[in-house]
């Protein structure tokens, strides 16, 4: 997959906002210097799968009046749209007689996910092999006044599950 770097102009305003405090606190000038670099992981970590370039910046900050400039902190800006690499979930849900069904959409990442689903109301096997899908129907059996449905999508470039907003349906679901 190619991505297309961000653009320096959209990166230098980025680092200026991480740096505007010091333009609060006292007038001076800023003097801002950017490297593309890509951090290697650690090599014990075997799960890296993708290093994404930044932009690092070195900054200056020159008082008013000051002889001597102050070296400020590296920032790094990400040079690519981190959209691409974070996935997102949301899932739309009906219900029609009693049957709940749903859907899970991601966007960003980078596929294959893994899908699990869980409801309030109805057990629904981890080994069933619908449950893994990005869609998934039952029979709900509502036990208060709503059914709760939810979804945990895992990609394999997160670092942890994404869990989309949990549904709730109103509880006028006939028993089956």
């Amino acid at each position: 997959m190619v991505v297309p770097l961000v653009p320096q102009s959209v990166a230098d305003q980025a680092a200026e906002a991480a740096y505007l405090p010091w333009l609060r606190r006292q007038p001076g000038q800023l003097k801002l210097g950017s490297t593309l670099v890509y951090y290697a992981p650690d090599p014990e970590v075997a799960t890296v799968q993708t290093l994404l370039p930044h932009y690092e910046y070195h900054a200056t900050f020159q008082p008013t009046g000051a002889a001597v400039p102050i070296q400020l902190r590296t920032v790094l800006v990400p040079a690519v749209g981190l959209s691409n690499y974070v996935p997102r979930v949301s899932q739309t849900v009906s219900e029609s007689n009693g049957v709940v069904s749903a859907q899970a959409q991601v966007t960003g990442g980078l596929p294959p996910y893994t899908y699990l689903w869980s409801s309030s109301s109805a057990v629904l096997d981890p080994l069933n092999a619908s449950n893994h899908s990005p869609w998934i129907s039952y029979v709900a059996r509502p036990r208060e006044n709503r059914e709760t449905l939810s979804v945990l999508v895992t990609a394999p470039m997160a670092s942890r599950p994404l869990r989309a907003a949990i549904s709730s349906l109103p509880a006028r679901l006939s028993p089956p």
